[in-house]
Order: structure tokens, then sequence, then C-alpha cells
């Protein structure tokens, strides 16, 4: 893996990583985490999500693949951000999170670019933050 830009994965239910084993179905690269792995020049450093026990099952997973690449799982994207200072950030959390997410990601000096799942916000008044910030 190249690791000349560092990814962080913000929610890694559903549409971040674990649904990619629903039903047995087994597609990680339909998840933001398969994204950031099928993607040249991008090195995936971090995930985090508010379910430690996902972040656990997630690092298990990681260990099992790629035992030498180094991974950091976190239950706060704030202090994820702090300490791992991402280039890019994936969010693909509920859409009532995006909002303030994305936004609190944006003020980090090291964000280079985020990717957000849609829709952008579920409400208006907070899209029009997201874009005026």
């Amino acid at each position: 893996m190249d690791s000349s830009v560092r990814a962080a994965v913000v929610g890694i239910g559903r549409k971040g990583f674990k649904g990619s084993f629903i039903e047995g179905l087994y597609k990680p690269e339909l998840t933001h985490v398969g994204a950031v792995l099928k993607t040249q020049g991008l090195n995936l450093v971090a995930v985090c999500d508010v379910d430690d026990e996902l972040c656990k099952s997630f690092i298990k997973w990681w260990g099992e693949k790629w035992k030498d690449l180094p991974m950091e799982t976190f239950t706060d994207y704030q202090d994820m951000m702090n300490q791992v200072k991402p280039d890019v950030v994936s969010i693909a959390t509920p859409v009532e999170t995006h909002a303030k997410i994305i936004r609190n990601v944006m003020r980090f000096d090291c964000v280079k670019a985020v990717l957000l799942e849609k829709p952008i916000s579920d409400n208006i008044e907070d899209a029009k933050l997201i874009v005026e910030d």
C-alpha cells in the first residue's frame, strides 16, 4: 500500500464496513473501508465508530488480513482526528450526525478531502451550514 495519503473512516457500521458481512454477502469493496483499501495512493490508518464492539471486531478482521499494517480504532472521531491527523476522511454515519461531524472534521488543518455518505443532511438548515463552512 502506498502510504502517501493517510485516510480514516468515521462510521464502520452498515455503509462504512459492517454491511459487507450482512446475510453472507461479503462485498467489502461496496463500503467506505473497501473503497479506501481499493484506491491506489490511499493508506487506511484509522477507523472510528461509537460502537466499541464494532471497533473490536474490525481490528480483529484487520489483523487477519493485514497484520503487518498499523491500524488504530477510536470511539470518538475528534480523538481520532487529533491523534492520527488523516489527510482524507470518509464519513459513513447516520444522516442526522453528518452536519456536526463534517463541520468539525473540516476544521482540522490536516484534512485535504472529505467523502460524505449521502444525503448530505436530513434538513436544509444543516445542509446550508455544511456548504457555507
